[in-house]
């Protein structure tokens, strides 16, 4: 999966430059709000944060393509049916934080001159596991997901300002359902919140 990730990012970088009217190159840092839908979490946004790169490239007045890295914190509390389905040793709430990697790879579309609508996927490798969730040390996460990301940017000079909402495609539950025989589905949602700078 990484060595596909990463041959996907290159490729799209070599030819998006060589046809490419415009290129930028920025950091961003921001907020990272998720929750995992599942009976098994609680299912309010919690806050964690994000920090990375990013490049934007321009193919004229209106189109472009954004790709990016960051590293993202998310944080997400168990409720307590994971107790009951999964490990009656735990105690009824665990506050957990995972550590992604994240690519996004997002098409966009300016108005107004100062403004990007976009929307494309964000392939994410999970960095760190929390083994403590289950009785037999095993990893509960997956280690990779996919998100679609949508939303929305405003550029001032070499600012811009983005909010983007994410829906988890695949399900994150890495225990499988004979272990147990009540697991269920966990899939990722997001808000992203941030502001990043043009350095070049």
């Amino acid at each position: 999966m990484k060595k596909v990730l990463t041959v996907l990012v290159v490729s799209l970088g070599i030819y998006s430059g060589a046809s490419a009217q415009s290129f930028s190159l920025g950091g961003t840092v921001g907020a990272d709000l998720s929750k995992i839908n599942s009976t098994s979490f609680n299912t309010a946004f919690k806050a964690g944060w994000l920090a990375g790169v990013y490049a934007q490239i321009r193919f004229g007045k209106h189109w472009g393509l954004e790709p990016g890295a960051l590293f993202i914190q998310t944080n997400t509390q168990t409720d307590s049916n994971f107790k009951a389905l999964y490990n009656p040793s735990l105690s009824s709430v665990n506050n957990i934080s995972l550590n992604y990697l994240g690519i996004p790879v997002l098409l966009t579309y300016r108005f107004l001159g100062i403004i990007d609508l976009e929307a494309g996927p964000q392939f994410g490798v999970l960095l760190n596991n929390n083994k403590t969730l289950l009785a037999n040390g095993q990893n509960a996460f997956k280690g990779d997901d996919v998100t679609i990301l949508a939303g929305a940017e405003v550029h001032i000079l070499r600012l811009r300002v983005y909010a983007r909402y994410g829906w988890g495609l695949g399900n994150i539950n890495n225990i499988s359902a004979n272990q147990y025989a009540s697991s269920d589905t966990w899939r990722n949602q997001s808000i992203q919140l941030g502001v990043g700078i043009n350095i070049l």
